[in-house]
């Protein structure tokens, strides 16, 4: 059978892209021949991937192979970058590059439009795929961010389940959040919904004794792709620190285009290698935005220290939210109460109205401290031991996740289907979460 995957983004990096990309490799795996239409930054770098087609915006193409192995079974299909990049959610990439779909004004939604139906119309009639059926897997950040907030988007949504053959949802309470949001066709999605559980390629991953951990380690800090990056280093830590010792908080808000959002942070080795792995290791790995939580886990952190006071948290992820995190790190660290009213009150993050909520449990859990004094006394042990070590690719995080004895993903918006999750299960880890949807 021809499938063909149709993915507006990459195919690394979020839940959604490395989904992707393990269904495209599972159908290959099977007998299928498989065309993946996205817009993957490194096709050559997706090792199963034989025939590369590069469109351009005109509907020209460039045909190659990259690898003869799979010449047959696997074309990708690269579709170009317009003006702006279109996304759901901004906080996980501040680059005047991008910008939220509900931020689109008529016109630059209309050309988008028009874009990617002259391509995808080229595209299907190069591989012959004319009035085939096609199936809709919804994406979950498209209907939290996108879908429910602009009624352009709620016309978007309602033609293609109704045009669609087929919808694959990853569990009952997404497709009752679908249900809710279109009511009139509650029917139709129940009868074209399949419930299939999100996976991962468990191949990828190996669970590790604790006496190996310091060996996993090791190999991580061998792979040329953690070596000299152009990461976060301490010396922009530390000059963020000092802005806010000098009560200077536009530093906070401020997009640092001074190193790589995308990469391990420039200190990575001397982080790992002063990391003691005797001691409990909580480790999240996500986009660092308001609605994954960490605000919280950071405030209950000085709980924990009261019965587990060398307790470690490991911070993988990149994001605009990256530096408020580290500016509330600080805060606590140094009982530095400005800085947090600040951060309570302003919510640098907060580019939604309705995101405001997000830093509510925050501000109740700060003021009802039985006893701030020492609550502020254990909270010192913070920034020598929550360490952000920026953004991994899944070869090195399949040498770091396996050295956590919890992965906590304390997420205080409605997930979909965390693929995460899988992923700590495939590496013998236990995960936390919110208990509350998804």
């Amino acid at each position: 059978m021809k499938i063909g995957l149709y993915h507006g983004f990459n195919l690394t990096g979020s839940g959604s892209n490395e989904f992707t990309r393990y269904l495209a490799k599972t159908f290959m795996d099977q007998g299928h021949s498989v065309h993946i239409i996205c817009r993957e930054y490194h096709p050559d770098k997706i090792e199963y991937v034989g025939q590369l087609w590069q469109w351009k915006r005109d509907g020209s193409c460039v045909e190659s192979v990259v690898n003869r192995q799979y010449e047959d079974t696997c074309a990708l299909h690269q579709i170009p970058y317009g003006d702006f990049y279109p996304v759901y959610i901004s906080g996980k990439k501040s680059s005047e590059t991008f910008k939220e779909f509900v931020d689109l004004t008529n016109e630059e939604l209309e050309i988008f439009k028009v874009l990617n139906h002259t391509l995808l119309m080229e595209i299907f009639s190069r591989i012959k795929a004319h009035n085939i059926p096609f199936i809709i897997y919804p994406h979950g950040s498209a209907i939290e961010y996108t879908v429910k907030k602009d009624p352009r988007f709620q016309l978007e949504a309602r033609e293609a389940i109704n045009a669609c053959q087929g919808l694959i949802i990853g569990n009952r309470e997404v497709r009752d959040r679908i249900c809710n949001l279109f009511p009139d066709l509650k029917g139709m999605v129940l009868d074209k919904t399949q419930i299939v559980g999100v996976g991962v390629d468990t191949e990828l991953f190996t669970p590790v004794s604790r006496e190996r951990r310091s060996e996993s380690i090791d190999c991580l800090l061998k792979l040329e792709s953690v070596k000299n990056t152009q990461g976060k280093s301490p010396q922009l830590v530390q000059e963020l620190q000092q802005a806010l010792a000098m009560d200077d908080y536009s530093v906070i808000s401020s997009y640092d285009e001074r190193y790589v959002h995308n990469n391990v942070d420039n200190d990575l080795q001397e982080k790992l290698s002063a990391l003691d792995l005797s001691q409990p290791i909580l480790l999240f790995v996500g986009a660092l935005t308001v609605g994954k939580g960490l605000q919280s886990l950071l405030c209950a952190l000085p709980m924990i220290y009261k019965s587990h006071p060398d307790t470690q948290l490991l911070i993988v992820g990149s994001g605009s939210f990256r530096e408020v995190l580290e500016a509330l790190v600080y805060a606590l660290s140094n009982n530095d109460q400005p800085l947090l009213n600040c951060l309570l009150e302003n919510r640098f993050d907060a580019s939604r109205v309705d995101e405001i909520q997000y830093w509510r449990d925050v501000r109740y859990f700060l003021q009802k401290l039985e006893s701030p004094e020492e609550y502020y006394s254990l909270a010192q042990r913070l920034q020598r031991q929550v360490l952000f070590l920026g953004r991994f690719n899944h070869e090195q995080l399949s040498y770091l996740f396996p050295c956590a004895d919890l992965a906590v993903f304390p997420s205080v918006i409605p997930e979909a289907y965390p693929l995460v999750l899988m992923e700590s299960l495939a590496n013998g880890v236990l995960p936390m979460v919110s208990y509350f949807s998804g």
